[in-house]
C-alpha cells in the first residue's frame, strides 16, 4: 500500500489524474476504462479510482484511488499478487483506515 499526496494547485481532479497516469505509464498499466471513469465522493472530498496491472511485476494488480482536497492530491495505491481474492479484506481495511486521516 502506497499512501502519498502533492500539491498542484493549477490542476483539476480530471486534469491532475490524466497527468499521473501519463507520468506513471512506465509503472502502471491502467485499465482500458481508466480515464472514463466517473468521479465520485468520499468523506464529502471529490475522488477518482482506477485499477490496472503492474507493468513490471507481472501477475500484481492495483487500485489507485485520488482525494482532492483544496489544491492537494491524496493517492493510495493498493498493490496485489493474484488472485487478489486472498489479500482484498485486510488491503481494503488498511486501505479505508488510511483514508480516516484526510482532513
Amino acid at each position: 500500500m502506497v499512501f502519498s499526496h502533492e500539491a498542484a494547485p493549477q490542476f483539476s481532479l480530471v486534469e491532475y489524474v490524466d497527468a499521473f497516469m501519463d507520468a506513471t505509464a512506465a509503472e502502471f498499466r491502467f485499465d482500458s476504462n481508466a480515464r472514463k471513469q466517473p468521479t465520485f465522493e468520499r468523506n464529502g472530498r471529490l475522488a477518482w479510482i482506477a485499477t490496472g496491472d503492474m507493468v513490471e511485476s507481472k501477475g500484481f494488480r492495483f487500485e489507485l484511488t485520488v482525494l482532492q482536497v483544496d489544491d492537494q492530491f491524496w493517492r493510495t495505491v493498493k498493490i496485489q499478487g493474484k488472485p487478489t481474492s486472498a489479500t482484498n479484506e485486510i488491503a481494503n481495511r488498511l486501505r479505508d483506515a488510511l483514508w480516516t486521516t484526510v482532513e
